[in-house]
């Protein structure tokens, strides 16, 4: 009869029978406990089931965790920490599945303390090799942002088959380890493991930017040969695919839109993939045709438009999207109120967040950064204190307030009394770091960092270059690709060695590095980066080079390139390529009157 109540409304008839039972004397025993504690769970009262599981009597067998960690399903943290603790106290072994389900628990919450403990727990039993537990370690440590410990508990797992491998490159594409998802993939291939959908779909995740294309579409090519491809899952994985790459240019778009239209049965999955594709790449125009043509719009896709209009269009595209929508959820609401926020209308941002029928951590954290994006950092602090619950975004966007604000006292405390931290929050106080000066401070954080990525290399990368360490610059930049894990050297890497060369005056290193940029690492030089170079030759005297680097450049010279060459001139003297830069800009920009003033200074 217990296994018969399974909803809320059902729960007056399990306590009926629990009291039943406890009358009849029989509440203790194992088989029915098991039974009151599973009814309690399926009904929301994990209270009352983990009340059953006190008053059992000691020692408590396994079945009765079973039981226990079934009714924590989708509870909050400070019960699953008590779960945890507990399980630890108990320090006997489980069944796989209980591991299984209390794991995924642990991904689900982010709960990485608690999952660490798990895992001691897992060890102290000598599971780790075991399939589940393993499996589901590795999930856990990808779901809490922590890839490399995925990585490890993915490698004690003894008999790695297509699911484990699934598991570890899906936690290095959530976690922006692209390359190194990638690498393990073709990995998986070489046993030989044959990918299914499942694998596909995670390494697809890791396809993102222009070097990530050409195995984006060989990849493309094996799903073709599996017949996975008009998959709806899949298909909406390969068009979001093609937008991550190339920021859907044309060839990218294309590609997408094939994959799209081979799609034998359109599901609004499908739809609404094409739809955020263009939108999250700057393609209202298509993205709003793509909308007005959906045979069925559901709120999601509503949504997905919302956010698109208020990139494009600013508050008044979105008002008008936001008041046609048939209805809103809170992902709509969170969506408007941010748009009023990015648009310095706080007032009305406040107005709906006050009266959002339910509130979640993100429109929390989005009212939160709203406050710190406009300069009221008070008021984000105050509503930071208040917040019902946090989690690492909102952390993380309250440590960028204080950094924003230069106030780099309270970005350390703040930082200091993080519960958990991920490479955004560590990039964050790195920058405070540079940006104050602190150049031990910002090495020894860099050394520390439990994880990186490229913008934390490039990060410390501008701190030595800004500090004029260009030695310990150029070290860090050529260990790159040996160190780093997953990526190499990038655009903005090389801008903050050529800066850190312009300061020092360093023309053959910054010569060395924009020779190798394009050589070694096929990057395709910016028009910022000519301009540093013209700025690293006029500072050094080679005025003649810097004229000839904006005379045949691949970009139309602009009045600042000239008038850096025109300030090189001044302060070397050079009165005659001088006076042709004081023409070019005063060509470009007539009204500029410093040009005058440098011109002076040049021929008197």
């Amino acid at each position: 009869m217990l296994s018969r109540c399974d909803r809320r409304s059902d729960l007056w008839r399990g306590e009926a029978i629990h009291s039943l039972a406890v009358i009849g004397g029989f509440a203790g025993e194992p088989r029915v406990a098991q039974a009151l504690m599973r009814m309690y769970g399926r009904c929301k009262k994990v209270s009352r089931a983990r009340r059953v599981f006190e008053e059992m009597a000691r020692p408590r067998g396994k079945y009765l965790w079973s039981s226990l960690i079934r009714a924590y399903a989708n509870r909050d943290r400070a019960q699953l920490a008590a779960l945890v603790h507990e399980m630890n106290s108990w320090n006997k072994r489980l069944e796989d599945e209980d591991y299984a389900n209390i794991l995924d628990l642990c991904g689900k919450l982010r709960a990485l303390q608690e999952g660490q403990d798990v895992h001691a727990h897992i060890h102290l039993n000598r599971l780790e090799r075991n399939r589940v537990p393993g499996i589901k370690l590795t999930q856990m440590y990808g779901k809490c942002g922590r890839p490399d410990e995925a990585r490890r508990a993915f490698a004690e797992i003894l008999s790695k088959e297509i699911i484990a491998w699934t598991s570890v490159v899906e936690a290095h594409a959530k976690n922006s380890q692209h390359k190194t998802a990638r690498e393990l993939f073709l990995k998986m291939k070489l046993v030989p493991i044959f990918p299914d959908e499942g694998a596909y779909l995670a390494v697809l995740r890791a396809c993102v930017g222009p070097a990530a294309l050409k195995e984006g579409k060989a990849i493309h090519a094996a799903i073709v040969r599996s017949a996975l491809e008009k998959r709806p899952s899949v298909a909406a994985a390969l068009i979001n695919m093609y937008a991550k790459c190339e920021s859907l240019a044309d060839s990218s778009a294309c590609f997408a839109k094939v994959v799209f239209d081979r799609i034998p049965e359109k599901d609004v999955v499908s739809w609404n993939a094409l739809l955020a594709g263009y939108a999250q790449n700057g393609h209202f125009g298509r993205a709003k045709e793509v909308f007005e043509t959906m045979p069925g719009r559901r709120l999601s896709s509503w949504n997905a438009i919302l956010a698109a209009s208020s990139e494009e269009g600013g508050l008044v595209l979105a008002k008008s999207v936001f008041e046609s929508m048939p209805e809103w959820n809170l992902v709509s609401t969170t969506a408007m109120l941010t748009a009023y926020a990015q648009n310095k209308h706080l007032d009305q941002a406040k107005f709906m967040f006050d009266r959002m029928p339910e509130k979640n951590i993100v429109s929390w954290t989005a009212m939160v950064s709203g406050y710190a994006q406009n300069g009221s950092l008070g008021l984000a602090k105050s509503l930071f204190d208040v917040m019902p619950e946090r989690n690492l975004v909102s952390w993380t966007a309250m440590l960028a307030a204080f950094a924003q604000s230069k106030r780099y006292d309270k970005a350390k405390a703040l930082f200091d009394s993080m519960p958990d931290r991920n490479a955004i929050s560590w990039n964050v106080m790195l920058n405070v770091y540079s940006c104050s000066g602190m150049l031990g401070e910002a090495k020894s954080l860099f050394s520390a960092m439990e994880e990186s990525n490229l913008i934390s290399w490039n990060l410390m990368l501008a701190a030595y270059s800004e500090n004029g360490d260009l030695d310990q610059a150029k070290g860090l930049f050529e260990r790159m690709p040996m160190v780093a894990d997953g990526f190499d050297p990038d655009e903005v890497g090389v801008m903050n060695i050529l800066s850190g060369c312009s300061h020092a005056g360093d023309v053959a290193t910054g010569h060395s590095f924009f020779v190798s940029m394009i050589r070694d690492y096929e990057l395709k030089p910016s028009k910022q980066h000519y301009s540093c170079v013209i700025d690293l030759l006029g500072r050094a005297g080679y005025l003649g080079d810097a004229r000839e680097v904006i005379a045949n450049m691949p970009y139309a010279p602009e009045a600042r390139d000239w008038s850096c060459l025109l300030g090189a001139c001044r302060n070397h003297k050079q009165a005659v390529i001088g006076v042709s830069a004081a023409m070019n800009v005063l060509k470009l920009n007539p009204a500029r009157s410093s040009s005058y003033e440098l011109l002076a200074g040049v021929v008197t």
